[in-house]
């Protein structure tokens, strides 16, 4: 039997956190480690429980996601964070993927999203929605000059990648393998953090 993927919620609204951790709690695959109300709630039980992956609100008292988010990266490389907000606009994105982030959800997400992209998060270290918030992500890749793995359909599956189809069902259409898809997120997260570093 496989180990549940282990989870922890970081969201100040009660009630939402709550819901989270019982629906994802009822999910056999997973295990929630700790929830937590706010940004230093989230560091301190990080010291002692070990995520994979950690579902984190932008807005929270004490320290922001993005300060939680930019703390984790440093001390807990191994935790794959998961922002959650209202809005997921170019700038926010951008900075949250330098920054460490694997994958973003809206608040009013289903159920059936937030499985999805948690378990998108633990297996491949990345998630992109489905919505089409993300497409803009293409124009970056082209301006940063993102090496793509040559297949003979690598315009259409990158296409595909930032429309959020999952990796599998991309697997399975085009003539990629999951590593070479692997390999050109790695390279364009690599490139966001260089120039962060700038």
């Amino acid at each position: 039997m496989k180990e549940p993927i282990k989870i922890a919620i970081a969201e100040d609204h009660e009630l939402l956190r709550k819901g989270l951790v019982s629906i994802l709690a009822s999910e056999p695959q997973f295990e929630v480690v700790f929830e937590a109300s706010n940004g230093m709630q989230t560091m301190d039980a990080l010291k002692t429980h070990k995520p994979s992956v950690l579902v984190l609100d932008l807005d929270m008292p004490y320290m922001s996601g993005i300060e939680v988010l930019n703390s984790v990266e440093k001390e807990y490389p191994d935790v794959k964070p998961i922002m959650l907000s209202m809005h997921n606009s170019k700038n926010f994105v951008l900075q949250c993927l330098i920054l460490g982030a694997c994958g973003f959800l809206a608040k009013n997400t289903n159920v059936e999203k937030i499985i999805e992209s948690i378990e998108s998060v633990h297996q491949y270290g990345f998630y992109i929605n489905d919505d089409h918030s993300m497409q803009f992500l293409k124009g970056e890749v082209r301006r940063r000059n993102i090496i793509i793995p040559e297949t003979g359909d690598s315009k259409e599956w990158m296409e595909d990648v930032f429309q959020g189809v999952g990796i599998d069902s991309i697997v399975t259409k085009y003539n990629v393998s999951k590593e070479q898809i692997l390999q050109f997120w790695s390279e364009f997260k690599n490139n966001l953090k260089t120039e962060k570093m700038v």
